[in-house]
């Protein structure tokens, strides 16, 4: 229980007291010029480490405690921080925590999308449906293109059939196998053959089981 309350403080950075800020700023004026600027930007580098760690040890510990610090983290400026968030929310398995990855979805960053696509495809949140739409139809981003897509798949009774079918037939093979993927094959048997083909080619990358003919 320790460690996780360590882990929870740790997550979210401490307000700076005055007299913490004051002692900072006599140090840079003591400092020669420019040396109390590098000592405080090497404090922050560290800060950001430190959070960016115990982020990561929550999903670990799968620590439920965590999350609403977790879900502060993912305001964060920094890439690292927001990206072990993400995965650490994943890893803990809160649907409605979950819901709080959405907006990431639109984030500039490319890993950042990525990874969050992972994660609302793994946690199934409905919610992120109309967003992952989106990103497969418009992402510049050919891997978080494919992961948006692979996202909706797990996602059951979402609403897209015709988004999976249309990918089934497009030129990048990636892109067919991840439409190939999730329940809502199951529910297009007169389209068996495309679905198979498409798992040919995923079997040609990652040597997956053959789909047998029945």
């Amino acid at each position: 229980m320790a460690q996780l309350g360590q882990v929870v403080r740790e997550i979210a950075p401490e307000p700076l007291s005055r007299s913490a800020a004051d002692r900072r700023a006599a140090f840079g004026a003591r400092c020669p010029r420019g040396r109390g600027l590098d000592r405080s930007a090497d404090f922050g580098r560290k800060q950001h480490e430190s959070r960016a760690n115990a982020a990561r040890a929550a999903g670990i510990l799968r620590a439920r405690a965590a999350l609403p610090e977790l879900e502060k983290a993912l305001k964060s400026r920094d890439e690292t921080i927001i990206l072990e968030a993400v995965r650490s929310i994943e890893k803990i398995g809160d649907l409605k925590a979950g819901t709080s990855l959405v907006p990431l979805l639109r984030d500039p960053n490319d890993k950042i999308r990525q990874t969050t696509a992972e994660a609302v495809g793994q946690l199934r949140v409905r919610e992120a449906v109309e967003d992952l739409n989106m990103m497969v139809r418009g992402d510049k981003n050919k891997d978080v293109q494919r992961a948006a897509l692979t996202a909706m798949a797990k996602i059951p009774d979402n609403g897209q059939d015709k988004v999976f079918l249309l990918y089934l037939r497009d030129k990048d093979d990636k892109l067919r196998a991840a439409a190939a993927e999730g329940p809502w094959a199951a529910r297009q048997p007169e389209r068996r053959e495309d679905v198979a083909g498409s798992l040919r080619d995923r079997e040609k990358r990652v040597g997956a089981p053959r789909l047998r003919r029945g």
